[in-house]
């Protein structure tokens, strides 16, 4: 592990030498967040449960990516913040089955992820203490997706693009450039 990276601990959710020898070499970005009060933090998003995974769907036929507005309380819609489909991990589950699980919530889609792109250690940091989770961005390939299912409580809405859109969320940018390197 590079040198001040923070260490693994139970609040890590996903073991990356594990997601290394499955997938190859794996990109991991770290990144720190200052957070009020990280303890509430932690126990909003489960404490043993501290991560997530996301997929970057892209369908077959023309190489177009499934893009999504994730809604958040405080978001501007209007000004739009593209992901893709995602969220967190429950409590003993596999980064995989959180893709799995995540996308066919969200867009009713069935994947099955064939790469892991990229790999984000986050630590949250209230100054007394800074749990650490991973979020994993993973890729899956659908033939035919036919019309998607979208949960518009979770999405704001979402897009199937061949090119890239300017304002995607930083750390999916990441994963991007990963694919494109492919």
């Amino acid at each position: 592990m590079p040198e001040g990276s923070p260490s693994p601990s139970r609040e890590s959710a996903y073991d990356l030498d594990a997601l290394r020898a499955a997938y190859g070499p794996l990109s991991v970005y770290d990144r720190t967040y200052e957070q009020a009060d990280a303890n509430a933090f932690v126990e909003a998003k489960q404490r043993d449960a501290l991560g997530g995974a996301a997929v970057v769907v892209r369908r077959e036929r023309d190489g177009a990516v499934l893009y999504a507005d994730v809604r958040e309380d405080d978001a501007d819609h209007d000004v739009a913040e593209w992901d893709v489909p995602g969220g967190g991990r429950e409590p003993g589950e596999t980064p995989e089955a959180t893709a799995v699980r995540e996308v066919h919530e969200e867009v009713g889609l069935a994947v099955d992820p064939v790469d892991a792109l990229a790999a984000y250690r986050l630590t949250f940091d209230d100054g007394e203490r800074a749990p650490t989770g991973v979020w994993v961005r993973f890729l899956a390939t659908v033939a035919d997706p036919g019309a998607l299912d979208v949960q518009h409580e979770e999405l704001a809405r979402t897009a199937w693009r061949t090119e890239r859109p300017a304002d995607v969320d930083d750390l999916l940018a990441l994963a991007l450039d990963e694919l494109d390197e492919h």
